[in-house]
């Protein structure tokens, strides 16, 4: 069977030879063509939603074949949604360009200059032509070397820059310094600037270093953490932290896994690859206590700060690596009264972790899955170890791309 994100692409092209492209053409590069990377120039919304679903369902029916699916939720804002955006930085000569990585290129140093992405705020957009612009000046020389990638988080009320660079030395913060400058005279609500060092020279802009360690994080400017609010709770998170990009559909995932895990409960919530506790503080009032679990530092502080702002006693969180080890600790009391979720990043979960889980016969679990492609392994772990997926909740999360984020919800066999 074809990955879902291979036939997801094909009928969007398929559609593309039928159908005008959008009247809102926002995916431009800088040769006036349209940006290939995403679906949002190519179809409107209710197009690509319609063929989404079509195409998950075609999909669901050869890989997971009797397992209930429900309707795909929509995102309530499909495009300018992304609160994170990145820019790769690629050097031609003796100047420095951004632009994003062509995932059909053979080379990884072939870039798409993108001047508007339509699942990107146009705000976003601008900030990246004035770092643009600042990258031909004389004080952009000590980047030419260092830089990788400029993130941008946070939406039109505050904004942050990240340079990703690959080393921190005294050029580079100077220079960061004077783009710092640059852009928050142009632009009143850029509230924070950094340096994030990471030599990895992997495509993920602030992931970790080749040992496994965060990469360090120099302020240059400003604050250092957003903030948004979700179920009536305000979350205060520090930059370095991940976070959702499409904050228009927290509200909605938040209510739908809360059903599904048959809120509230008598025992214990494990909120596992917690981050800055969006799942256990938002739930911390249906349940006797949660115990949330990352192995983000500062996500781990963030999510006790929250905790204690909002007056929260019943929750705990506490750094972790999860894997099997961390596991049999961490859930060493846990038992049929309890229910735990678990948002693991793409690749999906460490060995030995949903066996774990399983063999403590918590009477719902709740699994995202980011990457659905991981799904058809990781389900069948969860049957090898006695749980049984009983319903699965896909979510356009990330409207514009091939991606579905889906809830899996599984019950003891």
């Amino acid at each position: 069977m074809s990955s879902f994100s291979s036939l997801f692409h094909a009928a969007i092209r398929d559609q593309g030879k039928h159908h005008p492209a959008p009247a809102h053409d926002t995916c431009r590069t800088a040769q006036g063509t349209r940006c290939p990377l995403c679906a949002a120039g190519e179809v409107p919304y209710d197009t690509e939603v319609r063929l989404k679903a079509q195409t998950l369902t075609e999909w669901w029916l050869a890989t997971l074949p009797g397992v209930p699916l429900a309707p795909l939720i929509h995102s309530p804002q499909p495009r300018q949604y992304r609160t994170v955006s990145k820019r790769k930085a690629f050097r031609r000569g003796r100047r420095l360009m951004l632009g994003l990585i062509d995932p059909d290129a053979e080379s990884g140093d072939h870039a798409v200059e993108v001047l508007r992405c339509a699942i990107e705020p146009s705000s976003h957009a601008a900030l990246y032509e004035d770092v643009d612009r600042w990258l031909g000046t004389p004080a952009a020389g000590p980047f030419l070397e260092a830089l990788q990638y400029v993130v941008i988080k946070g939406d039109d009320r505050e904004r942050m820059v990240i340079l990703t660079v690959r080393t921190i030395n005294a050029g580079v913060v100077r220079a960061a310094n004077a783009l710092s400058k640059t852009l928050t005279a142009s632009d009143q609500t850029v509230r924070g600037i950094f340096l994030y060092e990471d030599a990895s020279e992997g495509r993920y802009y602030m992931g970790t270093t080749a040992s496994g360690a965060p990469g360090k994080l120099q302020r240059v400017f400003g604050s250092t953490t957003l903030s948004h609010v979700t179920a009536g709770k305000r979350f205060v998170y520090p930059v370095q932290s991940f976070s959702q990009v499409n904050q228009s559909m927290l509200d909605p995932m938040v209510e739908r896994i809360g059903g599904l895990l048959h809120l509230p409960v008598a025992g214990t919530l494990y909120d596992l690859y917690c981050g800055y506790g969006l799942f256990g503080i938002s739930f911390a009032g249906s349940a006797k206590r949660v115990i949330g679990a990352d192995i983000a530092p500062a996500a781990i502080e963030a999510a006790g700060r929250i905790a204690t702002h909002l007056k929260i006693t019943n929750a705990r969180f506490t750094r972790s690596d999860l894997n099997e080890t961390s596991l049999v600790s961490l859930m060493q009391r846990a038992g049929p009264s309890d229910v735990a979720i678990l948002d693991p990043p793409r690749n999906g979960t460490a060995p030995g972790v949903i066996e774990v889980i399983a063999g403590r016969r918590c009477h719902r679990v709740v699994h995202l899955f980011c990457n659905i492609e991981v799904m058809p392994e990781e389900v069948q772990r969860w049957k090898k170890a006695g749980y049984t997926i009983v319903e699965a909740v896909p979510m356009d999360m990330f409207p514009g791309t091939a991606t579905v984020e889906i809830a899996g919800v599984f019950i003891p066999s």
